[in-house]
């Protein structure tokens, strides 16, 4: 009975972990989606205002300027992971 829930816990372990480097993909696609977009839209817009391009970017993305801005800026936990696993300690 002991090895069996010893077995269990290394599925769940086993889980986690392949749903944590999914969840590492999602974010680097996401961040990389929004900085082609980014210059999809500053050669569309020469005229546009960063701030105005960044605004519109958060609309499509759903997330706030702010958050925008930092991927963009690869600030904070936002930056590239290289090894670094700051983004997902705030999902453990």
């Amino acid at each position: 009975m002991k090895d069996l829930a010893r077995l269990a816990g290394f599925f769940y372990f086993c889980d986690i972990s392949s749903t944590m480097a999914r969840h590492r993909q999602l974010i680097e696609l996401r961040n990389a989606n929004i900085k082609k977009r980014y210059d999809q839209l500053t050669k569309k817009h020469k005229e546009w205002r960063h701030d105005a391009i960044i605004d519109k970017i958060a609309g499509e993305f759903f997330l706030s300027s702010r958050t925008v801005s930092a991927i963009f800026n690869d600030e904070g936990t936002y930056g590239n992971f290289g090894g670094d696993d700051a983004q997902l300690l705030l999902f453990s």
